[in-house]
């Protein structure tokens, strides 16, 4: 196993991070190996001990000798070179460097190490993600798409003097245009759940990074996802993955839930838990929404559709959700329990009236189109709006821009004139 070649191959990628442009402000979550807290081993070459857990003859053993390592030594590897100071690596750049792709990618699969991981390394930062894009190992990176999403839309670290990025705003300058399978993991991320739109610290998204950049080839593909989300992909009916910050303090708020006895939860007013389960739906927080729904559903008066105060219901915040897309996944299990999709929500408007509106019109404030295709589905009107059939949907979705909500309107509705067409009889003998 050539050790100097594959150090020298991550050297060149820790130069690539150390040059790239900044679009985020500066952080300090940035890990140093060289912390005793997280290496070590430092007086003792594990790469070594590696390096023969490696000459297994199965992959299988291979794999197991990893894990056996790993709990034994953990996962950064201290690499002693001739006429050098000992470097201290993680063990994923060091699978990923010595042609272990696959066992790199079951370590992800099987939770036994994370992913998206930026650490100092000489000169500039080394990176799972980056590495892998420059070594072409497709299989490494579907798999920190596919069992490690939180990566997906959160900002890693690219450089030492602290600028941050998301995984797709990097694909989205030019940078990486020339790399062979660029359309494929362009769209195996937006797949996975990486979101074109979401802002970074700066204001920047993929989306006009790659507009800034001249990066059409970026523009092309995001355009053929959004055409082919048009058409019923399965990724239509999951949410938008969380970020690694959002993840842990849905789970903080969910553990803290939990922890409170019995007797505390029933002293909350349902209105106070209303508002809480309301505000966790809003962010896309499901587990502790289902935990206060669990409390909530025991009290006499509380009901799936309520709304208190002129406030949200739990179906009107799923739709409205900040969460690219909306909240479908919450919005189908309220469905499911037996919510109203069809229901007319009475909202205010001007000098003191109201008007009634559906869920859709509510999901088109965000474009949300995920929650619009479900409710598309459901069988609510997306044709014209409520109280006037010379109003349509489509055209209030152009109105406020909600443009991925409004290609999906279009083809539920052509399909529906070629539908009533067959119905009808009035169609030529190719439609019947």
């Amino acid at each position: 196993m050539n050790l100097k070649f594959g150090i020298l191959k991550l050297v060149i990628v820790g130069g690539l991070l150390s040059n790239f442009p900044a679009f985020a402000n500066p952080t300090s979550d940035l890990i140093d190996p060289m912390n005793s807290e997280v290496s070590k081993n430092k007086n003792l070459s594990t790469s070594s001990l590696l390096e023969r857990v490696l000459e297994a003859d199965t992959e299988e053993k291979k794999y197991l000798g990893v894990v056996g390592f790993i709990d034994n030594y953990g996962e950064w590897l201290t690499v002693n070179v001739k006429g050098q100071a000992p470097v201290v690596l993680h063990v994923i750049s060091y699978l990923l460097q010595t042609d272990n792709e696959d066992i790199a990618a079951n370590l992800i699969r099987g939770g036994v190490t994370k992913g998206w991981l930026s650490y100092k390394f000489g000169d500039g930062v080394a990176n799972d993600f980056v590495f892998a894009l420059n070594g072409g190992q497709l299989s490494y990176l579907k798999a920190l798409f596919e069992d490690a999403p939180e990566g997906l839309n959160s900002e890693m670290m690219i450089n030492l003097s602290g600028s941050t990025v998301t995984p797709l705003a990097l694909l989205a300058t030019d940078e990486f245009i020339g790399l062979d399978f660029y359309k494929e993991i362009v769209s195996e991320m937006l797949n996975a759940g990486a979101n074109p739109e979401l802002k970074m610290e700066n204001g920047l998204t993929p989306y006009s990074i790659a507009s800034s950049s001249n990066n059409m080839l970026f523009v092309r593909v995001m355009q053929d996802f959004q055409e082919s989300q048009s058409k019923g992909i399965k990724s239509l009916e999951k949410n938008t993955p969380l970020i690694s910050s959002e993840l842990i303090e849905m789970q903080a708020i969910a553990d803290a839930f939990i922890e409170k006895p019995q007797s505390e939860k029933t002293q909350y007013a349902t209105e106070k838990l209303h508002e809480m389960w309301v505000q966790m739906i809003l962010k896309g927080y499901n587990i502790p929404a289902d935990l206060i729904l669990d409390e909530l559903s025991k009290r006499r008066d509380f009901d799936l559709d309520m709304r208190i105060n002129g406030g949200l219901s739990g179906m009107m915040a799923a739709s409205m959700s900040p969460l690219y897309g909306g909240n479908v996944e919450y919005l189908k299990r309220l469905v499911d329990k037996g919510a109203d999709p069809a229901i007319l929500i009475e909202v205010p408007v001007e000098k003191g009236d109201t008007i009634l509106v559906n869920y859709i019109q509510l999901a088109l404030r965000k474009d949300n189109y995920k929650a619009i295709s479900y409710l598309i589905r459901l069988g609510v009107n997306f044709i014209t709006i409520p109280g006037s059939k010379d109003v349509f949907v489509l055209t209030e979705a152009m109105e406020q821009k909600a443009y991925l909500s409004a290609v999906l309107i279009k083809r539920a509705m052509m399909s529906a004139m070629k539908s009533e067409l067959i119905t009808s009889g009035t169609g030529n003998d190719s439609t019947k």
